[in-house]
């Protein structure tokens, strides 16, 4: 939440403080109500309240149990949350004042949120699906990327430079990897010959795949783009969006607005969490990672075979996903495994 504190500063000021004692020096006092009420147009949630020093109310941000507070460095000392209560917008907003305060602000911060950025400070999102995600524990394999569209460009090269960052996306998933842009190729294909295309992977994972340039070759005619990477790295959290792309695998991130949806969130939202057999993506990912995508069984890997999480004793036996009782299989092992003990 470091960006959208840097963002929220620049616009609190004396006009936005209930308080009077308001100072550039601790930009957050009396901030609370309006930037709490901000936050959540930017990233829904809840909003809750505590009583601080003399019983004043003091607001903050809950989202999937997760505590985001913006102006708790306005107090001395660590605050208690454990009273903390839900408020709807609407109580709040019953004070005129604060109502007044709330608008100023808001049409502060989002008209700096929507500003287009400049090219260099643009970054992206590639969507991948992990099943098919290469890499070791110690560094991804992200370097190139292959996107085809039936009838225009699938990239907008006026929104590429090289040196951009470039998160990798799990389909359904968390942000688990960056890179750096390099280079960009886009053109044609006809009669579903797409040699031209395949040579641009060259020294890849991808150039190997072939049941992905057979589904590629099977559509005809299209437009591809395929970008080049490099600097991959694992992320040290890996990021939940607060939101979502629709039929696209590349999103552009090329206002703050997107920026603070995409890359803010470090943990599940309730909205995506799953629940029963479905292995949550956090641990998904970690398991994946610790095993080098990799199967356990055959030794094959990622993207030459699809990658499954497996539960060594049943998931039928022990209803729980405990990270030392999963590992990497393919899909050939982990099906002919089944709900079998291995001694079975």
């Amino acid at each position: 939440m470091k960006l959208a504190r840097r963002i929220f500063e620049k616009h609190w000021n004396k006009e936005t403080s209930y308080s009077d004692n308001w100072e550039s020096s601790n930009p957050s006092i009396g901030q609370c109500a309006i930037s709490a009420l901000t936050f959540q147009d930017i990233f829904e949630g809840e909003i809750c309240k505590i009583k601080v020093n003399n019983n004043e109310s003091h607001y903050f941000n809950l989202i999937s149990d997760n505590i985001y507070d913006l102006t708790a460095d306005q107090f001395h000392g660590s605050l208690n949350y454990n009273d903390k209560v839900v408020v709807d917008r609407e109580t709040i907003l019953k004070n005129k004042e604060t109502n007044d305060r709330y608008l100023l602000f808001k049409n502060s911060v989002f008209k700096e949120l929507k500003k287009k950025l400049p090219k260099k400070e643009i970054e992206h999102i590639s969507i991948r699906v992990p099943n098919y995600v290469a890499g070791s524990d110690k560094k991804p394999e992200v370097k190139v990327f292959c996107q085809t569209n039936a009838s225009r460009k699938p990239l907008n090269d006026n929104l590429l430079t090289p040196g951009q960052n470039v998160y990798m996306k799990w389909t359904g998933g968390p942000i688990v990897a960056t890179s750096k842009l390099v280079s960009w190729h886009s053109g044609k294909f006809e009669n579903g010959n797409i040699n031209k295309v395949r040579e641009l992977t060259l020294g890849t994972n991808l150039f190997g795949l072939t049941d992905y340039w057979d589904s590629v070759s099977i559509k005809g005619n299209g437009n591809y783009t395929v970008t080049h990477l490099t600097d991959e790295k694992w992320i040290d959290n890996i990021l939940y969006p607060a939101t979502k792309s629709f039929g696209s695998s590349w999103v552009y991130l090329d206002t703050l607005e997107k920026k603070l949806k995409w890359l803010s969130l470090d943990h599940e939202p309730i909205k995506e969490k799953v629940t029963g057999r479905t292995i949550p993506s956090r641990i998904r990912f970690n398991v994946l990672k610790r095993d080098n995508f990799t199967c356990q069984y055959c030794g094959r890997k990622a993207p030459d075979v699809e990658l499954h999480i497996d539960h060594i004793i049943p998931w039928s036996k022990v209803k729980e996903h405990k990270i030392e009782n999963l590992q990497v299989a393919c899909s050939d092992c982990n099906l002919g495994k089944s709900d079998k003990l291995l001694n079975e």
